[in-house]
């Protein structure tokens, strides 16, 4: 314990964007791949273990890297993931046959990892970032675990996120449905996100890509044809269409889906266990890519079996769609952009009979477009709570009250701006009716906070 701890110090020593966007600076020495190369050079390069699936996008990438380890699974390998951000413990980022790092392995890994970054500080005088050298700690763990394949998600953007080694023995990249976010560091436009994203394509990899806005859809396919791939693309190449909705107000029944890829119509549908509609794209992208990774090794694809079996019980990612309570329910979302939330809601309305009956606690952070989400969020409310995240990045609640009031969404008894979290979350779940549901939302932030107190809620 004390050495895990330890190595939590020793990286929260280090710059982390993810919690202080104000420190980025671009390219070389700042946000890039140089400097990880050098690092993983230095450790042996261990990002070169095990073949690859690489996924990029901006929403459901997690989701999509899950999916296609369970698949890579269904065929006996050991399977690395690799994903990000994590909601109760930074482990939960590095997972192994289902399991996340231990914090004896995690602290090992670090203290590897950190000896190589202060060794490459001392020749070159440009400091590892905190995602850099988390990287670093996965890669080794993957190493030293005997992984056959890893599944690794980008963890911002794609051209230079620190995944995007240009050794890494990717097989097949995909690219999840684009919109914005992150505009200050990716680009105001789709189609310049687009192109971030597009930068994990390679020509030794195939490519798959979500159904995806027509601006996003152009340059993500001009990129493809610059490196001579022919990718395939969800809704053309592959194909779910829901074969029967499950029953309200039981999230864990799972979708029966029915099947079309390039070889042809599935005999019969397959489960796919998370709900939502949006689940059944990224089970798609999912297949294309472990097709495409077959494909490459001389192997023969996905068959219904293995789909059923690796996704009719695929564990939840925390921060999705979590179950923490009923009678109400209480749900955690970490949900953080406008499309995540419209899905989010979406389902929310599909699955739950209390969603017109809504008690809402939202945070975000500051650099979000939070007012496009409660645009959509506010108007299902009965009681809105507006609190505070555990970050430097957080938004001002009281500035998000103020902007409802002005657009005239704020009603009688809302909002409530408490700024603690823990004692928002209590006030609303004491403010929801047996009969009603308690929605947690806008950061991954929140969303651990609310699991956190998951005794209380159930």
């Amino acid at each position: 314990m004390a050495a895990y701890s330890q190595a939590l110090a020793g990286l929260d020593a280090r710059i982390n964007y993810e919690r202080n966007r104000a420190r980025y600076e671009a390219g070389p020495g700042g946000y890039g791949t140089l400097r990880m190369a050098r690092l993983l050079a230095r450790l042996g390069n261990p990002h070169r273990a095990a073949p690859a699936i690489h996924v990029a996008g901006t929403k459901g990438k997690g989701s999509v890297t899950r999916l296609a380890a369970r698949l890579l699974a269904a065929r006996n390998l050991r399977v690395g993931e690799y994903m990000s951000p994590h909601v109760l413990t930074p482990r939960e980022r590095i997972v192994v046959d289902g399991s996340i790092i231990g914090e004896g392995a995690f602290a090992r890994q670090f203290g590897a990892a950190d000896d190589a970054a202060h060794a490459e500080e001392r020749a070159t005088g440009d400091p590892a970032t905190w995602f850099e050298l988390f990287t670093a700690i996965a890669f080794l763990h993957f190493r030293e675990s005997r992984v056959d394949a890893m599944a690794i998600e980008t963890g911002l953007g794609g051209r230079l996120d620190a995944t995007n080694l240009p050794d890494l023995p990717a097989l097949a990249a995909g690219i999840t449905p684009i919109s914005l976010d992150h505009q200050d560091l990716l680009g105001d436009t789709l189609e310049a996100i687009a192109g971030e994203k597009a930068g994990i394509l390679r020509p030794e990899a195939a490519a798959v890509f979500a159904r995806q806005p027509p601006e996003a859809a152009k340059r993500l396919d001009a990129q493809a044809k610059r490196l001579s791939l022919a990718p395939a693309w969800v809704g053309t190449d592959y194909i779910a269409r829901l074969e029967s909705r499950p029953p309200p107000d039981c999230p864990e029944s799972p979708q029966h889906i029915a099947v079309t890829t390039p070889a042809g119509k599935w005999p019969r549908p397959v489960r796919l266990a998370w709900p939502g509609s949006h689940q059944l794209g990224n089970a798609m992208l999912a297949l294309g890519l472990v097709d495409a990774f077959w494909r490459r090794l001389g192997e023969p694809p996905v068959s219904p079996g293995e789909a059923d079996a690796a996704w009719g019980e695929a564990p939840s990612l925390p921060g999705r769609l979590d179950v923490l309570g009923r009678q109400p329910w209480v749900i955690a979302d970490g949900a953080h952009n406008p499309a995540a939330i419209m899905a989010l809601v979406r389902t929310l309305e599909e699955r739950f009979t209390a969603a017109g009956r809504m008690a809402l606690v939202f945070a975000s952070a500051d650099d979000k477009d939070w007012r496009a989400m409660l645009r959509r969020l506010a108007p299902l409310a009965v009681r809105v709570i507006f609190t505070r995240i555990d970050s430097p990045r957080s938004w001002d609640p009281g500035e998000g009250a103020a902007w409802l009031s002005e657009e005239g969404l704020a009603r009688e008894r809302f909002p409530d701006i408490i700024p603690a979290a823990e004692e928002a979350l209590a006030f609303a779940r004491r403010a929801t009716p047996p009969d009603g549901l308690m929605l947690a939302t806008g950061s991954f932030v929140l969303a651990g906070a609310v699991r956190r107190m998951k005794p209380d809620f159930e």
